[in-house]
């Protein structure tokens, strides 16, 4: 495999990226495409056909990939040890230029990225490849069955390059200047697209056209993407500013005609558009674009507003149900619900997981506003078919439901590592399809919800397809394809589970999902966007005393000796599936332990359990009422280092009153590490607590992890005599 950099072959590994990194970017051992192979597919792609690709590309000077190479070359973004980090050199280029015709089909698949859904994009470039290799029928059937890996790495290298995200910011734009309509471009106009790109590219004989007339504003807009982006040969504007006749115009004409019949397009709010973009900070102004005055606008926006403060009294523990990581969810309101219509209150429970008495309230006022029901459907499962068609109504009532799980969906979610805090849902206005999967995915499960409605045990399937719609943009088969074996997904942005990323140490953690723009081929997952959590990885370790030569006052240990965090990367369960993940934690290169994402929800899970309050006797030693044990007041520790971790072996307490001090304070990719260690090899835990205030060990007031063995606890005196600390 060649990897060439404008450095070095090894410039990856200078950045710090190691031998597993460097395998998983490349895409070794899976049938994927990445940015770092681009080029060399593409290439042996035009070999093997025997096209040149001045003869696909008929427009000269189209792009410069000189200038292309200066402006997107110069910074890379990746995804190291689970966060993004930006490769920069002085303004320099920092890899090797790519030929033209992967730079042509990298600012192609970018700008449609912009302004296409996912399967949509997936449909439209096989079409226009057709069209711009037509001449070459022989290669064609190769071609569409390599195509999905090509399609991968144009969008891996437009991903890395930000190509992508420059793309998305100049299409939003141009939707906030009133230049195109919001959402997505429907499919039903897919065909004006391809239309555009043809002609574009100078296929099918177009390339002695220099101007492109369009009825539609979206294709408009998407012209003026892709010269943003770098397509300088286009001009966007009126027909009488046209000046040079080398430039290519595309021109916005509602009256054009194409072979004399007028172009078919949805314009406006007569076709329902889907990737509508919701800003994370004023998550109401999603609902500010629908159809209507400015007081309808100001109106939903209150609704929507409504609608997340019916889900301000949220509280949520997680456990392990055998399968998967549940959130158990209550609804702490205060009130009571009192008498309510028992049709109403079925149909509330077809749409909310949890009820209490504002949403009850409002819910009705809405339905009598609107809608007059006769006996047969006041039923629940004859409520959601009613409503659709009472546009008014519907578009009520979904926007009261959006606003209560944006809010709900929030609290799990993190969106830290994205350029531009704005997420994409998958929904239309008046989009009744929205209410039957929710209603579908929330009742797929009867012992969910308890009689009272006030708790609800969603798991990681639900809560995932739910942050999927919500937040990632990601299609309906998507959606729906997702179980319990599934730790993220790939749609319009990427959400994977917190125990992907490798810094899960505490309950909180371990319940968080991180939104993603970063390359999506630097997480393995299936052709669908699945990402998979590999089977369980066994970690059996020789147990081995601690050396007493290391031995030390307790006053005198160190709980921040680790002189710098562990670091965790995703890589394939290289043994038995490339297509699903697995966690990989090393400590100054060297690996350390290997885990399935599951293995360490499992562990934290187990340990949220203990929550019981603690209160420190007068030597400063804890006492767990929860649990019945109490620390046996040890007058020494051993400060055990990485060592053994390396040996495989697994550090215990030398005698039956001593302890073991892993320094790993401020430090939470260590902490889970060595906390999912010890639990699967059967230590039992104490509650996380200060074990020794004045020694002020407390780490963001989490304290510290104590683990011990059964067979060292004292049972007379049910105290612990001997243990691992975990600061």
């Amino acid at each position: 495999m060649a990897v060439s950099f404008s450095a070095s072959t090894t410039a990856l590994a200078t950045w710090g990226f190691s031998a597993g990194d460097i395998a998983v970017i490349a895409g070794a051992g899976r049938n994927v495409g990445t940015w770092v192979m681009a080029q060399v597919k593409d290439q042996n792609l035009l070999d093997f056909m025997k096209v040149d690709p001045d003869d696909l590309i008929l427009r000269k000077g189209l792009i410069d990939p000189i200038e292309l190479h200066k402006r997107w070359d110069v910074s890379l973004t990746l995804l190291q040890n689970g966060a993004k980090r930006t490769i920069t050199n002085q303004g320099m280029p920092v890899v090797e230029s790519m030929p033209k015709f992967s730079w042509f089909m990298m600012l192609v698949v970018s700008a449609l990225d912009a302004a296409l859904g996912l399967s949509d994009l997936r449909r439209m470039i096989p079409k226009f490849l057709t069209s711009l290799f037509a001449e070459h029928v022989d290669g064609l059937e190769y071609l569409l069955r390599e195509l999905p890996q090509h399609l991968q790495g144009w969008l891996s290298a437009a991903c890395v390059r930000n190509v992508i995200s420059k793309a998305r910011s100049e299409w939003n734009r141009l939707a906030k200047t009133n230049v195109r309509e919001k959402g997505q471009i429907p499919s039903d106009d897919c065909l004006e697209v391809e239309r555009l790109l043809i002609w574009l590219s100078g296929a099918r004989g177009s390339y002695l056209d220099g101007k492109f007339e369009t009825a539609s504003s979206d294709v408009y807009a998407l012209a003026m993407v892709l010269q943003f982006i770098g397509f300088d040969l286009i001009h966007v504007g009126n027909d009488e500013n046209r000046g040079n006749e080398s430039q290519l115009w595309v021109v916005y004409n509602p009256k054009v005609t194409v072979m004399g019949r007028p172009v078919k397009i949805h314009e406006g709010f007569q076709a329902k558009r889907f990737g509508m973009r919701v800003p994370l900070n004023f998550m109401e102004e999603c609902v500010s674009i629908w159809p209507g005055s400015v007081e309808e606008n100001n109106s939903r926006r209150g609704l929507f507003k409504e609608g997340m403060e019916t889900a301000a009294n949220i509280k949520c523990e997680i456990s392990w149900n055998g399968t998967e990581t549940s959130f158990n969810l209550e609804d702490a309101t205060p009130t009571r619900i009192g008498r309510a219509d028992p049709d109403l209150f079925g149909f509330l429970q077809e749409l909310f997981p949890m009820l209490n008495s504002v949403m009850v309230q409002r819910m009705s006022l809405i339905l009598k506003k609107h809608v007059q029901l006769g006996s047969e459907q006041r039923k629940a499962r004859h409520l959601l078919a009613a409503i659709g068609e009472h546009p008014a109504c519907l578009a009520e009532v979904q926007i009261f439901t959006m606003g209560y799980y944006y809010a709900l969906l929030k609290y799990f979610l993190d969106a830290s590592q994205l350029t531009d805090s704005e997420a994409y849902g998958s929904w239309q206005w008046n989009d009744l399809n929205l209410l039957y999967q929710i209603a579908k995915i929330i009742n797929r499960d009867d012992s969910a919800r308890d009689n009272t409605n006030k708790y609800y045990s969603m798991g990681r399937t639900v809560m995932l397809q739910l942050l999927a719609i919500f937040f990632a943009g990601a299609d309906e088969d998507l959606v729906n394809g997702v179980n319990s074996a599934i730790i993220g997904v790939h749609g319009k942005l990427t959400i994977v589970a917190a125990s992907l990323l490798g810094c899960a140490d505490t309950a909180g953690a371990v319940a968080r999902f991180y939104l993603l723009d970063s390359d999506p081929t630097s997480i393995p997952s299936n052709a669908r966007g699945m990402v998979f959590g590999c089977e369980s990885i066994s970690g059996m370790q020789i147990r081995t005393a601690s050396n007493q030569e290391v031995l030390r006052p307790l006053r005198e240990a160190n709980p921040d000796i680790l002189d710098e965090d562990f670091s965790s990367n995703i890589e394939p369960d290289w043994d038995r599936d490339v297509q699903s993940c697995c966690l990989v934690y090393r400590f100054k290169g060297r690996v350390l332990r290997r885990f399935s994402p599951f293995q360490i929800e499992q562990a934290i899970a187990y340990l949220s359990k203990f929550r019981g309050k603690l209160r420190a006797r007068n030597d400063g030693f804890p006492l767990d009422k929860s649990d019945g044990y109490r620390l046996f007041p040890s007058e020494h520790v051993y400060q055990e280092t990485m060592d053994k971790f390396f040996e495989r072996k697994l550090p215990v307490p030398p005698n039956s009153a001593s302890l073991i001090l892993l320094g790993v304070k401020g430090r939470p990719k260590a902490r889970t590490c060595l906390q999912v260690i010890y639990i699967h090899q059967d230590f039992r835990s104490l509650s996380r607590v200060d074990a020794w205030p004045k020694l002020k060990w407390i780490d963001h007031n989490q304290g510290s992890m104590i683990f011990y063995d059964e067979k060292y606890v004292n049972s007379d005196q049910e105290e612990v005599v001997s243990g691992i600390v975990v600061p």
